[in-house]
């Protein structure tokens, strides 16, 4: 055997090791990402009926890339730069979002838990800024600046914390800042109903799931959230935001509804933000009234 034949079949021999690796490492990706696909796809199973969310029509996962769809370091979103789909959306909501002048929300209203019932007004500042006032048998202000948050006389308890994260991150304003920072933003699909598909006359509608997982820090605790939007797939407002997690022990599912959308000053508004917890209803908040302004640094948002 010559030395070009022996160097020939070296060369065959190596290169076929090199084809083989990369097959190898090529399986274990795609192991590895359908693990990854499973395991989320169960989580977006979860719905307030308890079933399963079957899709109308197949759905797919789309990616705009590891880091996010917006680069941009500013607050405001630039529309361009989010999922198309949610484009419409944004393009619904107004232009709060978008540009300054509107980033603050006075509401006012009624706020339920069980028999109880009594005035509140919640003022809200993109992004995720929050100042909930109470008034009635004992007053009480909860605010939260986006870093920290505090309360009048005394220190959060675990109900303080879900109202922050209720009203702050429970919202169609976070889905959008959260892009805007660059957070990890996932589409589950499109056209997904809320039972298990055998329902006679289903009529709750169609939803397009995404999903954000992000750090939650409310200036007392931290923890990572894989929070499930769900968008009407006609009206395109956001209906639920769902997710899991252990409070006093016990697990816990937790549904924040938005409903009752209205335009005020051209901006679409919930009217309507009920938290259910293991398919009970513990708080709801009913607006009346709304007024939009440009943000400030009046002290609106510093801690009582």
């Amino acid at each position: 055997m010559n030395a070009s034949t022996t160097e020939a079949r070296s060369k065959h021999r190596k290169h076929r090791k090199l084809r083989v690796r990369a097959l190898m490492t090529l399986s274990a990706t795609v192991a590895l990402l359908l693990i990854a696909l499973s395991g989320l796809t169960v989580l977006a199973h979860r719905t307030r009926k308890g079933g399963f969310a079957q899709p109308k029509a197949t759905s797919a996962w789309l990616t705009q890339g590891q880091s996010g769809p917006s680069a941009n370091q500013s607050q405001y979103v630039r529309r361009t730069a989010v999922w198309p789909k949610l484009q419409e959306t944004l393009r619904l909501i107004g232009d709060r979002m978008e540009k300054p002048g509107k980033e603050r929300l006075v509401m006012t209203g009624v706020i339920r838990r069980g028999n109880d019932e009594h005035p509140f007004r919640l003022i809200t500042e993109y992004p995720d800024k929050m100042r909930l006032e109470e008034t009635g048998g004992q007053p009480s202000t909860l605010v939260f600046n986006g870093n920290g948050s505090g309360k009048s006389g005394g220190s959060l308890s675990q109900e303080d914390e879900d109202l922050i994260e209720c009203l702050a991150f429970d919202s169609i304003d976070h889905l959008f800042s959260a892009e805007v920072k660059g957070v990890g933003l996932r589409s589950l699909g499109e056209h997904f109903r809320l039972d298990n598909g055998k329902t006679t006359g289903y009529g709750d509608g169609y939803y397009d799931i995404y999903v954000l997982s992000d750090m939650i820090d409310n200036g007392r605790s931290s923890y990572n959230r894989n929070r499930l939007y769900y968008i009407n797939s006609d009206t395109l407002s956001l209906s639920q935001v769902a997710y899991d997690y252990e409070k006093s022990g016990v697990e816990t599912h937790v549904e924040a509804r938005l409903g009752n959308w209205r335009k005020e000053n051209g901006q679409l508004i919930p009217h309507s933000i009920t938290r259910f917890e293991n398919g009970k209803q513990v708080i709801q908040f009913v607006i009346t009234g709304v007024s939009i302004g440009p943000g400030a640094k009046d002290g609106a948002f510093d801690r009582p």
